[in-house]
């Protein structure tokens, strides 16, 4: 049995907030700790919300 067809998904962004000041960063994973995740999942770097293109 081949795996030629299995792909993984890339890993999801999440906006996270620092414990102690505040500060939010976009990031794939908790940079470090003191950090909690705040929002997402989003499926780019910039913790936007995927555009919705109306239908035709």
């Amino acid at each position: 049995m081949g795996l030629e067809g299995a792909r993984a998904a890339p890993a999801p962004w999440y906006w996270w907030t620092s414990k102690v000041d505040g500060q939010r960063v976009c990031a794939q994973f908790m940079p470090r700790q003191g950090w909690t995740q705040a929002e997402g999942p989003f499926n780019n770097p910039q913790c936007r919300p995927q555009r919705q293109v109306p239908p035709r």
